[in-house]
């Protein structure tokens, strides 16, 4: 070593460097979403996978949402959602179970246009998808999610295209089935509810508590909290003349709830 000069740390490239500190400040957030999320889920009814509720109805588990599968009449379907997993594996599953295929499903009722419910749209290629006016360009993927996590996620095409747009307070009719529809606005601008053979399909504007009570959509990934408690008290106040019309609540991130008594419970305490 010469005299007169020292050893000195080799400096870090800058790119490396904001590399290094954009990986922590994503780390930290990450973290700091899981901790938010999994605070927020305690005491939520877990799914049921394959839970029968009436009218022949099946709730299907998919990774961490679900969906619906009614039966609408001899060598037909129709779902409410189509899960998050493009191949529709537990969807086909269940439809086979009924002797049913991929094809037998008329049509694909959307909640709400998360992408967690669309994953398996494309393995139904005779589904007609159904979803209110304020959802279609959030289902089709032309606009991002209105909400905290949406506005880190963006917009990206999702291959969906929403052929009827549905209105609330209309009546559906598809082969042997009746549904009515409900706009629930707040957890998206188009959260919709449906209604049929005394089962109630809430989607993500609400989700079951353990101890048998009701919930609003979990704010994280909600548009607007405030709206999405009005509107669970305005669909309360609407079914409230013929309470016994619902047999259950069902959700897609929960455990079905038995009767209107949740959900006018949770109308008259909000």
């Amino acid at each position: 070593m010469n005299a007169g000069k020292g050893v000195y740390p080799r400096r870090r490239h800058p790119i490396k460097t904001v590399l290094v500190v954009i990986g922590s400040v994503l780390g930290v957030i990450g973290l700091g979403l899981a901790a938010t999320f999994y605070v927020a889920r305690r005491g939520v009814a877990p799914v049921r996978d394959g839970q029968a509720l009436p009218g022949g109805v099946v709730q299907i588990k998919d990774g961490f949402t679900s969906a619906f599968l009614l039966d609408a009449g001899p060598g037909s379907a129709v779902l409410i959602d189509a899960g998050q997993d493009g191949e529709a594996k537990a969807i086909k599953a269940a439809l086979a179970a009924r002797n049913l295929r991929p094809e037998d499903v008329v049509a694909i009722l959307l909640t709400h246009g998360h992408s967690d419910h669309l994953g398996g749209i494309a393995a139904f290629p005779n589904a007609q998808v159904m979803a209110m006016a304020e959802d279609v360009v959030l289902a089709e993927g032309r606009e991002p999610r209105r909400s905290l996590l949406g506005s880190l996620i963006g917009a990206s095409p999702t291959g969906v295209h929403v052929e009827r747009v549905l209105a609330d307070g209309e009546t559906l009719t598809l082969s042997r089935l009746q549904l009515r529809v409900f706009a629930v606005p707040g957890h998206t601008a188009g959260s919709a509810a449906f209604l049929a053979d005394g089962v109630l399909y809430l989607g993500d504007s609400a989700d079951s508590n353990t101890d048998g009570t009701l919930r609003p959509a979990f704010w994280f990934v909600s548009e607007d909290t405030a709206l999405n408690v009005a509107s669970l008290k305005t669909l309360a106040a609407r079914l409230d003349p013929s309470p016994g019309e619902v047999k259950y609540l069902t959700f897609s991130h929960s455990g079905a709830l038995e009767g209107f008594g949740p959900l006018a419970a949770f109308a008259a305490t909000h």
